[in-house]
């Protein structure tokens, strides 16, 4: 089958039986890749479905082989893998990950890296998203890299199941159904990836206390365009750095909380209020201008306001679920944008 044909938004169960054909194939998808094997009897298959412009899921089982990323594009996608079968590992950056059944792996699809599967045949749901989908700054995600997410995490198990449930083709003629299920994806992501991040230090019940009371404080003046990290640290008398430690201890930042929250605001009025302007809707969300909102959504969703409130209105009727949240709208869950720094550490305004 020609490459321009694996292109398509949906591959199904395309097979091949040469380590080169199987080169070509993930080379194409995904970015070069050189793979060998010495397994006799080599073959692989791929299922691939196009979710959204910011997500793609892919079905892969493949022979034993070695496989590694070769330089040459600029790709800055995120790379999840769930193991549904068989057990391989992952090295990048120095670190090693040893996967099984049930593990779930994240590694960054720019930086060099190796697989190593040299005996029984796997079985992988692998996911290829825009970084911005888990709402965590490169930091954290960087630091979540090639660390196994055992099914014992709070939240794995849903990531696994949403991320099955997506070997579907539903997608192709629903832009905003597609939008609004690469959110939940990256709610739910960002959920799991702060538990993982977190789970293992004790929790400070002092500490936890002065981070509900900033983020309520962030909720009370997400309208305000100027909002600082300075201001809400002296807010409650303390300094910007704490306030950038508190959140820190929930894998979050001020301006990723910040900008779920205006987002989660935005939808809201659009829903609520359709006569409302654009410009109206930006300026009660906190955005200085309405070109700066209109980036900002479209990062998010896929969309711009317009037509995702258009499409949003037709399909409501046909299923509540569709829209901002489809499985609960959450800032704490971690759904949302990446976190931006900017001058005076500016909360978060704009695209």
């Amino acid at each position: 089958m020609s490459p321009q044909r694996l292109h398509d938004a949906h591959v199904a169960n395309v097979t091949v039986t040469d380590i080169g054909s199987w080169q070509d194939i993930v080379s194409w998808h995904f970015h070069p890749i050189r793979c060998r094997t010495e397994a006799p009897g080599f073959s692989a298959s791929i299922s691939r479905y196009r979710i959204s412009p910011s997500l793609t899921i892919s079905r892969l089982r493949v022979g034993p082989h070695h496989a590694e990323r070769v330089s040459g594009t600029q790709v800055d996608d995120v790379l999840m893998a769930v193991t549904l079968d068989g057990a391989w590992s992952l090295h990048q950056h120095g670190r090693t990950a040893s996967l099984g059944p049930g593990s779930i792996v994240l590694w960054n699809a720019r930086v060099p890296y190796s697989i190593e599967a040299p005996s029984a045949p796997q079985d992988l749901l692998l996911a290829q998203l825009a970084r911005p989908i888990a709402g965590l700054g490169d930091g954290f995600l960087d630091h979540l890299m090639v660390t196994p997410i055992g099914a014992d995490a709070p939240g794995q198990p849903s990531l696994q199941a949403m991320l099955l449930s997506l070997q579907t083709d539903q997608f192709l003629d629903d832009p905003i159904a597609g939008a609004s299920m690469t959110s939940a994806v990256g709610q739910v992501l960002g959920s799991v990836a702060r538990s993982a991040l977190t789970h293992e230090r004790p929790a400070d019940p002092v500490r936890a206390e002065k981070l509900n009371l900033l983020r309520a404080s962030l909720r009370e003046r997400l309208s305000d365009t100027q909002l600082t990290v300075e201001d809400l640290a002296a807010q409650h008398f303390i300094s910007a750095r704490y306030v950038h430690a508190l959140f820190a201890d929930d894998a979050d930042t001020p301006a990723a909380y910040l900008r779920r929250i205006r987002m989660e605001h935005a939808c809201r009025l659009l829903l609520e209020r359709p006569g409302m302007t654009i410009q109206s809707v930006a300026r009660q969300s906190g955005y200085s201008d309405a070109p700066s909102f209109i980036r900002a959504f479209t990062r998010t969703f896929g969309i711009s306001p317009t037509r995702w409130t258009r499409v949003r209105s037709e399909v409501r009727h046909h299923d509540d679920a569709a829209g901002c949240a489809p499985v609960g709208l959450s800032a704490e869950a971690g759904w949302g944008l990446q976190a931006g720094h900017r001058s005076r550490r500016r909360a978060g305004t704009g695209g």
